[in-house]
């Protein structure tokens, strides 16, 4: 079934596939929310579950902590009454005295009883204490891959525009490269008010007053994504380090074209003809330039507005 035009949907049929077309993509809003839902449950499980090991480690640790140390109080009162034997038993009578060495021999063997208990007591406290910091570390990488999952679905939001870039860092994720450029184009030109993407450029107006919030978004997805291989700052850091003579950005934007694989044999390609592909060259994408428009004279300016428009870019 061929695209319908515009007029189209004023049309029964053009109502029709216009509901459809809602219907599906609420269902993969839904689908999105779900599975952020899931993924957020899980955490939780998890954390918990490692809240309570740790809680019965520590029990475990304190018990063993009191049981040692009753046996030092233990021992040195053994160790006490060893030394009150010894001091008398010069000057006491044979019959006490071998009733003194009885005794003796009994704390001997207690002493080292005990001597043997506190050598497995502190065996089981070391056990306990490098298990308690293996969890502790768990614990700590759990929660803060935990954040880091908050951290990343609150920055998908943007704060200037409310844009969800969910379904941006998807495509990224899945390396449909095409899908998230065009998702890419379309959001730039829906946050324009630009209402018919594919043939309409962004002028200076829309450049400059393009919210800094979404152009960064947008930037860190396609970084993160490509291993720094696409993105604004990878284009922009190719443009600042061209050598051509001042003032002459035409040149520069022909040579950022060669570049980044925009222009092949002295022509601007067109956009199916894009490279879409982890193997492009650096820089290839987004597709700055048929955002902006390949008319010569007015894309270098468009450029050079673009990539001044946020200096952290």
């Amino acid at each position: 079934m061929s695209k319908p035009d515009a007029d189209d949907w004023k049309t029964p049929l053009g109502y029709y596939e216009r509901a459809i077309a809602e219907l599906r993509r609420a269902h993969e809003e839904i689908q999105a929310e779900l599975q952020n839902l899931k993924q957020n449950q899980t955490s939780q499980v998890e954390l918990e579950n490692l809240k309570a090991e740790l809680q019965t480690t520590k029990e475990h640790l304190a018990t063993t902590q009191k049981t040692s140390d009753d046996a030092h109080t233990e021992l040195q009162a053994l160790k006490e009454q060893l030394q009150n034997l010894k001091e008398p038993m010069p000057n006491s009578p044979s019959e006490d005295n071998a009733q003194s060495i009885e005794y003796l021999s009994q704390i001997k063997k207690q002493l080292s009883e005990l001597q043997s208990q506190l050598q497995q007591i502190e065996q089981q406290q070391s056990f306990f204490k490098d298990y308690l910091k293996t969890l502790i570390h768990q614990s700590l990488l759990q929660i803060n891959s935990h954040v880091s999952k908050l951290s990343d679905e609150l920055t998908l939001i943007s704060s200037a525009s409310g844009t969800d870039y969910t379904k941006l860092r998807n495509l990224l994720k899945e390396g449909n490269w095409k899908e998230a450029d065009q998702e890419t184009l379309a959001i730039m030109w829906r946050i324009s008010n630009r209402g018919n993407p594919g043939w309409c450029f962004l002028d200076d107006g829309d450049i400059q007053r393009f919210p800094w919030q979404d152009l960064r978004i947008i930037n860190r997805l396609w970084i993160e994504y490509s291993n720094g291989r696409f993105g604004f700052s990878v284009q922009k850091q190719i443009w600042n380090s061209i050598q051509v003579p001042k003032n002459n950005d035409f040149e520069v934007e022909k040579t950022l074209g060669d570049r980044v694989g925009w222009r092949v044999n002295n022509n601007w390609v067109k956009y199916d003809e894009l490279t879409f592909a982890i193997s492009a060259s650096e820089g290839h994408l987004p597709a700055t330039l048929h955002l902006l428009g390949v008319e010569a004279g007015r894309v270098e300016h468009r450029v050079k507005l673009l990539f001044s428009h946020r200096k952290d870019l």
